[in-house]
């Protein structure tokens, strides 16, 4: 990221803007936060398509944190998961001071049901008598009402009824409602969506809750279940903040996406291309059988080996005038890694204009940067593969592009 950061304020003498520039990996989970963060680190603007998912913004934790405390019968970590969505009528003040009393005097599960709390000494009874004010707050206000409706069935609808109270009881759209300004305010385009779209998810599942069970009546355990699996499916879809950015991408969502200057990042043994496993129980020539026939399956470890090349050609043609190839050669724990085997055939061609070690260690390992030949250039590579297959699957995709 330091050879990308470098070469940012390169492509800007260039007159080249931020909507021109592409980072395109083969799949989020090993860059897509890193990528984020050091685009941060040196100021390029920038927007990333990465699928988030809504089951950590604090509506999400609340609606999971109501049935968790009850199913942990009031353990720790569950109440003050639930006390620190920001929701509950506390300030995050009196939340940190009841936690540190909590964690000091072992309170949890059957003591949050008592009336009267006698844990401290006779000179603290300031102390105390705060503390009890605030349990008194909290149990009756929040973990009484959970503890009463949760520990009976009921039908889906009343359930759905149950939730949708409880947030207008805790103000949950009046909060979301003054985050969405305060980061309208700021500019955080992406922020004020997700407080948008997170609601509406909600209300959305509440009322499927409701008409698809029927007159069933399900368990906190059960209705627990439906609202963790109706959550975890969900993701944000996230909107450009602006024009001019550089777009963070995977090759399989950016297909048609095309940039004056492309980085493909992670072109690793394994990794991109992506290493292909066994063929399963049925070997690739029982399938090319079976397909004849009619029967259709899907694709063997051959047909994967394909798309995966085809990926790769499709990240070296989004570039119609830099394209530049990174690899790591060790992973965070000092362990070598191998470049993938496309980089080592164009370097072996003559295709690399030019060969950069660098030598920041970020995350995932040292990156080293190979900026290669322009599409023009590199059409001959595509076009004389050294397997027949696969010259056969470049020269078809080769002239749809032309």
């Amino acid at each position: 990221m330091r050879y990308v950061g470098r070469y940012w304020h390169t492509v800007k003498r260039k007159a080249i803007v931020g909507k021109d520039c592409t980072i395109i990996l083969r799949d989020m989970e090993s860059y897509g936060d890193v990528l984020e963060k050091a685009c941060m680190n040196y100021g390029i603007p920038f927007f990333s398509d990465q699928r988030k998912v809504m089951t950590s913004h604090p509506l999400a934790e609340f609606l999971q944190g109501l049935f968790h405390v009850y199913r942990t019968f009031f353990d720790h970590d569950a109440v003050f998961r639930l006390l620190k969505t920001d929701f509950a009528p506390f300030t995050r003040e009196e939340v940190d001071r009841l936690e540190n009393y909590c964690l000091e005097y072992g309170i949890q599960g059957t003591a949050w049901l008592r009336d009267t709390w006698t844990y401290g000494g006779e000179d603290d009874a300031e102390r105390r008598a705060v503390m009890q004010d605030l349990h008194d707050r909290v149990l009756h206000q929040v973990l009484r009402p959970i503890y009463d409706f949760c520990k009976l069935p009921h039908r889906g609808q009343e359930w759905s009824e149950f939730l949708f109270q409880t947030m207008q009881d805790w103000r949950i759209p009046e909060q979301l409602k003054q985050w969405y300004d305060e980061a309208e305010a700021r500019g955080d385009v992406q922020e004020s969506a997700s407080h948008v779209q997170i609601y509406k998810h909600a209300i959305q599942l509440l009322e499927e809750c409701a008409s698809v069970t029927g007159t069933e009546e399900l368990s906190a355990q059960e209705m627990g279940l439906i609202i963790e699996e109706g959550l975890s499916e969900v993701t944000y879809s996230l909107v450009p903040p602006s024009l001019d950015h550089v777009t963070i991408t995977t090759i399989d969502r950016s297909y048609m996406t095309d940039a004056k200057e492309v980085y493909v990042l992670g072109l690793n043994e394994g990794v991109f291309p992506r290493k292909m496993g066994d063929e399963g129980i049925l070997r690739d020539q029982e399938r090319t059988a079976l397909a004849k026939v009619g029967v259709q399956l899907a694709a063997g470890a051959l047909g994967q080996m394909f798309n995966e090349n085809f990926l790769f050609y499709l990240a070296c043609t989004r570039a119609s005038q830099g394209l530049h190839l990174s690899f790591v050669t060790s992973d965070e724990e000092g362990s070598k890694m191998e470049p993938s085997l496309v980089v080592r055939r164009l370097q072996q061609y003559g295709y690399v204009k030019n060969y950069r070690r660098s030598a920041t260690i970020y995350a995932r390992g040292t990156r080293t940067g190979l900026p290669v030949a322009t599409i023009p250039e590199l059409r001959p590579f595509f076009q004389s593969h050294e397997r027949p297959y696969e010259r056969r699957l470049y020269r078809l995709h080769l002239v749809e592009s032309i």
